[in-house]
């Protein structure tokens, strides 16, 4: 079970979903060595040996940057497992090249955000309720 967040590359912030316009869509990422050269810029640990996915264990969470085999992506996902502080390594990547991430769960872009934790210690609630970790 992971949380799952959407990453994409825009040349402003897009604005909240429910005033995203239909056709809206963000920009291509390029070339994914270099998509893989900046995530790694920035998490030099991660294991890229399959190119399609990265895999970074960080203190108490792991992440999965599932980037695909097309180098005119308009997006990537990040799957969030564990219990660390995993959204601050992530949203320092998403602002150092101006990459914006969505929420899945929630719905809704991180920027966007009051608490841009409160989807992850909620995803974490979850988990552990149905894992019977907590009651």
């Amino acid at each position: 079970m992971s949380w799952d967040l959407s990453f994409c590359a825009a040349d402003s912030p897009p604005p909240p979903v429910e005033k995203m316009p239909s056709d809206w869509e963000g920009s291509p990422f390029g070339i994914l060595a270099e998509v893989r050269n900046k995530i790694s810029a920035c998490l030099p640990a991660v294991n890229w040996s399959d190119p399609e996915w990265g895999r970074y264990k960080g203190p108490g969470y792991s992440l999965e940057f599932n980037i695909g085999k097309d180098d005119s992506s308009y997006g990537f996902m990040v799957h969030v497992r564990g219990s660390g502080d995993a959204v601050s390594e992530l949203l320092k990547i998403a602002e150092k090249y101006n990459w914006y991430v969505l929420d899945t769960p929630q719905g809704e872009w991180l920027h966007h955000c009051h608490d841009q934790h409160s989807g992850w210690r909620e995803f974490q609630e979850y988990r552990d309720r149905i894992l019977g970790l907590k009651k």
